[in-house]
């Protein structure tokens, strides 16, 4: 059963109402979906890669790398973000530049209609950021889809057969499952003369989606995710080890990479050091809940994009600074679907935490995560301030006892 919704920017997704994101069951089910994506990016020639509002550093890496891999290939693809780039990421648009793919943003559009719209580290439909111009572009176009996002209320942006969705700690660390397989077709490398499937640019991108989106491997809990994020960043950092040239000004390892995606700007260390004057800490736990009056003022103040980057690390930082739990939450800026934004992190080390259990005793379906890192959300008109206050209450109380 399909049918169709509007995202917040009033833009029609069609999606499958019957079907929630879920991981893969079997691994011969997991290859057919490979088999089907590689078929479609052989046979077909323009390519458009789209991504979710205020695109983080696995989002951004996740549209490049792609990109990178298609290019190896002959194929035409090309970028749409709607957000600015972050100056810490603007290394991304040069890897872009150098290799010929185009980034379009705002009412800037790519002139060639696409035969395949690829869909990057999306959770829902209502999350892809475009515009009612590109919207228009995915009625006659193959929607592949791929990402890792297996949250409560995350649901399929892409066409049935063509969904590589499934457990991992990054989209970016999906993709580099499909660059192993793909570098291990010999015969398929010869017949496009690529003579080195996994360059250094490739490597980087890969890289940068992989440590951003766990901050340099703190979100890790379980040995799963450990292990694969242990082994593709070993193997990538080689490759940037061996392709290094001194004095280049390239990144030679991953500490480089996550020291740059890390740098505040002056505007975003504002808000780092005001957001810090709310912090509350209650044994185990380290929290910023910012009330309505509050979040507004910080709307008031600072760009909304610059606010969610930086109360991601303030979370990391609040877990660290307790030693095992970082909490925030806020008030979306004004619109008539705003929602109360929580998020939940556990320090290094404390593999014994998983928040998931907090979704179930309080019932959330709207939202979800890994372990020890997951994000939920509350319709703010179900709630009056007082009933914000008894919640957040429990939900120290709950954390405290975790």
């Amino acid at each position: 059963m399909r049918f169709s919704a509007y995202s917040d920017r009033g833009l029609k997704v069609t999606t499958d109402i019957s079907e929630k994101k879920k991981a893969f069951r079997t691994i011969a089910e997991k290859n057919a979906v490979l088999e089907n994506i590689v078929s479609v990016m052989l046979k077909n020639e323009n390519f458009l890669l789209v991504g979710h509002d205020n695109p983080d550093e696995d989002c951004l890496a996740s549209l490049v790398s792609l990109s990178l891999v298609l290019k190896k290939f002959g194929k035409k693809p090309c970028i749409y973000i709607q957000s600015q780039i972050p100056d810490q990421l603007l290394y991304m648009t040069n890897i872009c530049s150098y290799n010929v793919i185009p980034v379009f943003n705002g009412s800037n559009l790519p002139e060639q209609k696409p035969d395949v719209i690829c869909i990057m580290d999306t959770p829902k439909p209502s999350m892809i950021s475009v515009t009612r111009e590109i919207r228009n572009y995915f009625d006659d176009a193959i929607l592949i889809e791929i990402d890792h996002h297996l949250y409560s209320d995350a649901q399929y942006c892409g066409n049935p057969d063509y969904r590589y969705v499934d457990t991992a700690s990054s989209t970016c660390e999906l993709l580099a499952f499909i660059c192993c397989k793909l570098n291990k077709r010999k015969k398929l490398l010869e017949e496009y003369n690529i003579e080195e499937f996994f360059t250094r640019n490739l490597a980087l991108t890969l890289l940068t989606g992989m440590i951003g989106d766990t901050n340099f491997g703190l979100t890790l809990k379980t040995n799963r995710e450990r292990f694969f994020y242990t082994l593709f960043t070993t193997y990538f950092a080689e490759i940037l080890k061996k392709a290094y040239r001194k004095n280049s000004g390239n990144y030679s390892n991953i500490t480089d990479i996550f020291t740059t995606i890390q740098q505040f700007s002056p505007e975003e260390k504002k808000v780092y050091q005001n957001l810090l004057e709310f912090t509350h800490f209650s044994k185990q736990t380290g929290f910023i809940f910012l009330t309505k009056k509050q979040s507004e003022t910080f709307f008031g103040k600072y760009d909304p994009e610059i606010f969610v980057k930086v109360i991601k690390s303030v979370t990391d930082f609040l877990a660290e600074r307790s030693g095992k739990v970082g909490a925030t939450a806020y008030y979306d800026p004004c619109n008539e679907n705003r929602k109360i934004q929580y998020r939940l992190r556990a320090a290094r080390g404390c593999t014994d935490v998983d928040f998931r259990k907090i979704l179930s005793e309080f019932k959330i379906t709207d939202g979800g995560g890994h372990p020890g890192a997951v994000g939920f959300r509350l319709k703010a008109e179900k709630y009056t301030e007082p009933e914000i206050k008894e919640f957040n209450q429990k939900l120290i109380k709950e954390l405290n006892e975790i």
